[in-house]
């Protein structure tokens, strides 16, 4: 097995992932939320490698 770089405490802070995640859900006739008692709503979250990201999602 190769030799694997380990990265710093920095680097790993540094990473930037994909770019944002997609919706789940779509607001309007085909929400599929409903047949769970749920709404489709904007989700926002936060993590190091995208930082602030908005989503719909069931909530």
């Amino acid at each position: 097995m190769k030799n694997l770089k380990k990265l710093s405490r920095t680097d790993l802070k540094n990473v930037k992932g994909y770019g944002s995640y997609d919706s789940m859900c779509t607001a309007g006739q085909n929400n599929k939320c409903r047949q769970y008692g749920l709404r489709c709503g904007v989700f926002i979250g936060h993590d190091n490698a995208v930082g602030q990201w908005a989503a719909l999602r069931c909530i």
